[in-house]
Parts: C-alpha cells; sequence; structure tokens
C-alpha cells in the first residue's frame, strides 16, 4: 500500500461584473408561478409563489409584492430544491396576507427581478394582481409563559435529568477522549522498538486494514527506505490499529 497525493491543475474562470443598474434578485434564466390565494376559515390568505430556472437560488431574494395591500403581509421562505429534469432549480415562498377587515382583498402583482446572462439584461417576471372575498384574520400572539412558569418540574425529575446528562455529557464527550489518549499511550509505547518489535507486537491485530497500511510501512522501514517523519507516521497507523480493533470488537 503507497499513500499518493495529486494536485489538479489550476482552474480559470472568465468573471464578467454585472452591468450598472438597479439591483437585481438573482443572476441566472428564471421563471415565475404563482398559486390562486386561498383562505381556510379565518386564518390568512396563503399565496405560494415558486420561481424556478438555472441560477442560485439559495442566496435569491423573495419576490416582492409590488404594491399596498389592506393586509399584513408575512413571507415564509422554503429551501431550493433540484429540479428533477434539466439541471435547474426551483424555489417556493409562501405569503401569508392577514387582511384587517372582512371584504374584498386586493393582492397587488408578485415581481422578481434578475438578470439574465443570456440576453445581458435585467429582467422583471411578474404575477398579475388579484381580488378575492376574505374574511379578517388576526395574526398569532407569541405564547406566553404562564403555561411554563406555573408547571414546575418536581425536584427529584430534575436531579434525574441532571444524572442523565452527566452521563451523556461521559459517554459522548469524556469516554472518546479517554479512550483516544489511552491509545496514544500505547502506541508511543509500541514504536519505541525497532520495525521487528513492532510487528511482533501488533501481530494479533493482522488481517485488519490500518494492519496492512502499517505492515507496509514496517516493510519499508526494514529495507533501509527513507520516510519523512518515520516515527510519527508509524504511531499514527499503530493507532489507526487499535482504533479499527476497538470498533471491530
Amino acid at each position: 500500500v503507497v499513500e499518493t497525493s495529486f494536485a489538479s491543475p489550476p482552474l480559470t474562470i472568465d468573471v464578467r461584473p454585472l452591468p450598472p443598474g438597479a439591483a437585481v434578485d438573482a443572476v441566472g434564466e428564471f421563471d415565475i408561478r404563482c398559486s390562486a390565494p386561498r383562505q381556510d376559515r379565518r386564518g390568512p390568505v396563503i399565496v405560494d409563489v415558486v420561481v424556478s430556472g438555472r441560477g442560485n437560488l439559495r442566496s435569491a431574494r423573495a419576490p416582492r409584492i409590488d404594491g399596498k395591500t389592506n393586509a399584513v403581509v408575512q413571507v415564509q421562505a422554503h429551501p431550493a430544491a433540484a429540479s428533477r429534469a434539466g439541471g435547474g432549480a426551483s424555489r417556493r415562498w409562501s405569503y401569508l396576507l392577514f387582511p384587517e377587515a372582512s371584504g374584498v382583498l386586493r393582492i397587488p402583482p408578485v415581481v422578481f427581478d434578475h438578470f439574465s446572462p443570456q440576453t445581458g439584461t435585467r429582467r422583471r417576471l411578474r404575477c398579475e394582481a388579484v381580488t378575492l372575498q376574505a374574511t379578517t384574520a388576526a395574526m398569532q400572539p407569541a405564547a406566553t409563559t404562564e403555561s411554563s412558569t406555573s408547571r414546575r418540574l418536581p425536584a427529584g425529575s430534575i436531579a434525574a435529568a441532571g444524572v442523565i446528562a452527566l452521563l451523556l455529557v461521559w459517554w459522548l464527550i469524556v469516554r472518546p477522549v479517554v479512550a483516544s489518549m489511552r491509545r496514544r499511550r500505547e502506541a508511543r509505547r509500541i514504536v519505541r522498538g525497532s520495525p521487528a518489535e513492532v510487528r511482533a507486537a501488533m501481530a494479533p491485530y493482522a488481517g485488519s486494514e490500518a494492519y496492512i497500511a502499517l505492515a507496509s510501512l514496517l516493510d519499508a522501514l526494514e529495507r533501509g527506505r527513507h520516510v519523512d517523519d518515520a516515527e510519527r507516521e508509524l504511531e499514527r497507523r499503530v493507532i489507526d490499529v487499535l482504533r479499527e480493533k476497538k470498533t471491530a470488537g
């Protein structure tokens, strides 16, 4: 087993700045699609806006409602997702509109500005304005802390939770650190000997992939070949063997 490394050739990218002009929400080739507004009972009016195409939608700004509406608007952004066809992507934003009064609600156009590399121009995508009959909806108030302060946990439950937390800290953090320190001490003790002595000490672990890598290094040392920082590399490979054996066990 011979460890090797390779370097890729340098990559040259032709980067061109955006032409002067207004800021855009994204750079690429996109389309926009808006769902019909819907309202369930006395909840908010919901409109889903999907922008799809080729470009970086993860960092794209949300489309905007271009105008005033008689409602409080909240925007929920959803993660971008790769398209199954064409190699593009799409991203959805949900617009929650809380009408301030019952009656006709007008939702202004939804717009998304982007720069098109194909045409070298700025483009505005647009969903036209819509109106609907809506009922007033109030935004949900923030949850109060009354219930959490009035319902206190018993002292015994708190103590048990503390013990469980300490056990988790030991199992997930302290125990692996202690095991690693033990393997390092054991490896340093083993590598003080000659390559033949190291081979004899590690013979019980023969057969594992880590042992094969260790044996390859020992063969090189026994043949008198030069290995950079041989002692440290030998220690690292012994640790790998000990760790692999522990995992297998």
